[in-house]
């Protein structure tokens, strides 16, 4: 099943998932099953029978039988963990030194089964019960393909995910890894299909569910390897294992099995300065990491990766929800409570009294009777509704409200006055002077929105509706920055909007190309002395 996941994945080109399993998911997830699988291996290292399932309940069992521990047992298993030590201390130091040096570490694991396997033999050939348990292999060779049964496929459909997304998330960052030290680029989807052609043939004779592996891998790059004859020269090593020494792996003690099993996914496990610098730098990963790890711990490891990716996604929704724009406008002579900059959605920087117009964080100066919108994040059903409420509260905190003939029926909304008596306490907290000057033009920049739904657009069309209604019948409303994808989504909503050097059309808003010529083109200005008309 992890053949078949990874060979639709690579040919529907859905690679991109796996970039909703964040690196603190990842370290969570592949810690747990680290620690899972090692806690599964030591009943054999230390010689108990009869350990519960679980790995805290394996823990306590096997703390708790301390005394039945089996003394040949103990001592093959440790000292297999303290050649593998041994070995890959002499590596880490003199291993660039010497190839053969580097070689012999990189091969411990090999080196330890024929040095415990020889004394194994050695030890119980000419005994009928064995001093320690060994793993009694018995193997001809490559079994004949088949094709697996229908019934075992059914029942690991659900349960193949956690393994196809830890190969592949390892096999994905071993190959990005090692393409950025000797300066190639790999390709995700020519690596899905690799994953799922490999893995779908392999189950015709029994595998395990495989991906690239970071030792092997490793040894190839220090050797530079530079073709995938390679790989064909590893397969003909292995296969004359199979065939002519697997039965000397009949005395391979136990105990070194698990061992070598042990300190293989011992590397595996997250240091815990790695998670310590994910709580300092973010508490969302985390949370992640620690749902990752404890779920899969306590429960499964297919639930534990996907409650943690779920977690992520969820975050990462309630996090767009509480984005708001930034709304900038003049500090005049007459205002020196600057009040949109008290409001939290808004800055605005100091202004030359004489002209009453100021420079916008570093841009172009806005005159008084205009206010730049900058959305900051894309406009979408989380967000798009928090955008709408703060930026017309901001606007409507300094400009004086403009009755439209238009929108003569709020006259006789008596019934809830909510709304005003919140812009009358906020005015009265913050000391904000509302300004003589109507609202004339509005600028929504898009710059920092590659996204927007059926939900943001909806709640544009209300903004603009609010902005007209409560603050003057003829302001305008100018775009700027907005790309094809977003502009598309607009046509497509039947929003009309003409380009600044095109045809103008009287229902439409102007996009233009750049924000100081949106915030200072006089097109249509006069339309300030309509809003002067309505106000008196």
């Amino acid at each position: 099943m992890v053949g078949i996941w990874s060979l639709l994945i690579g040919l529907l080109g859905l690679g991109f998932l796996l970039d909703y399993v964040s690196i603190p998911v990842l370290t969570g997830f592949i810690s747990a099953t680290a620690f899972v699988i090692g806690m599964g291996q030591v009943d054999s290292l230390v010689g108990l029978d009869d350990v519960p399932d679980g790995a805290f309940n394996q823990l306590a069992n096997i703390l708790r039988r301390l005394p039945y521990w089996d003394g040949p047992t103990c001592g093959i298993g440790f000292g297999t963990v303290l050649v593998l030590l041994t070995l890959q201390k002499v590596g880490q130091k003199w291993g660039n030194k010497h190839f053969v040096i580097r070689y012999m570490s990189s091969s411990r694991a090999i080196i330890v089964m024929v040095i415990f396997t020889l004394i194994s033999y050695l030890v119980n050939k000419d005994r009928e019960e064995y001093i320690w348990s060994i793993s009694e292999v018995s193997t001809h060779g490559i079994q004949t393909p088949k094709a697996p049964d229908s019934v075992l496929l059914s029942k690991v459909i659900a349960r193949s995910i956690a393994p196809l997304v830890a190969c592949t998330l390892e096999h994905q960052a071993v190959g990005k890894a090692f393409a950025r030290r000797n300066h190639y680029a790999i390709d995700q989807t020519q690596e899905f299909n690799y994953l799922g052609v490999t893995n779908i043939v392999n189950s015709f004779f029994g595998s395990m569910p495989v991906g690239g592996a970071i030792s092997r891998t490793a040894v190839n790059s220090e050797c530079h390897v530079r073709s995938p004859l390679n790989g064909a020269i590893t397969a003909g090593f292995i296969i004359l294992t199979l065939y002519v020494f697997s039965p000397a792996l009949y005395w391979l003690p136990s105990s070194t099995l698990a061992a070598i099993i042990i300190m293989a996914v011992i590397h595996l496990f997250g240091p815990l300065s790695l998670i310590w610098r994910y709580w300092r730098i973010s508490l969302a990963d985390f949370i992640a990491c620690m749902v990752a790890f404890w779920i899969t711990i306590f429960v499964s490891a297919e639930i534990g990766i996907g409650a943690a990716a779920g977690w992520s996604v969820a975050w990462t929704l309630l996090r767009s929800a509480f984005v708001t724009p930034t709304v900038s406008a003049s500090k005049t002579s007459n205002s020196p409570s600057a009040p949109l900059g008290r409001v939290a959605t808004t800055t605005v920087s100091p202004s030359p009294p004489q002209t009453g117009m100021t420079e916008n964080a570093g841009g172009p100066a806005i005159p008084d009777d205009t206010v730049v919108v900058r959305f900051r994040d894309s406009l979408f059903f989380p967000n798009a509704n928090r955008n709408k409420v703060h930026t017309l509260e901001a606007i409507q905190l300094v400009y004086p409200s403009v009755q439209s003939p238009t929108y003569s029926a709020d006259a006789e909304r008596l019934w809830s006055v909510a709304a005003e008596r919140r812009l009358e306490r906020l005015r009265a907290q913050r000391g904000v002077v509302v300004r003589q000057m109507p609202l004339a033009v509005v600028v929504w920049d898009f710059g920092m929105v590659p996204f927007i739904d059926a939900t943001g657009i909806t709640a544009l069309a209300e903004l603009k509706d609010d902005i007209r209604r409560q603050l003057g019948l003829r302001v305008q409303i100018r775009v700027v920055a907005m790309t094809k994808g977003v502009r598309r989504r607009f046509r497509r909503a039947s929003w009309k909007l003409v380009d600044a050097d095109g045809l103008m059309d009287s229902g439409a808003d102007v996009v233009y190309p750049s924000l100081e010529r949106a915030i200072w083109d006089e097109r249509d200005r006069d339309s300030l002395k309509g809003v002067t008309t309505e106000k008196s």
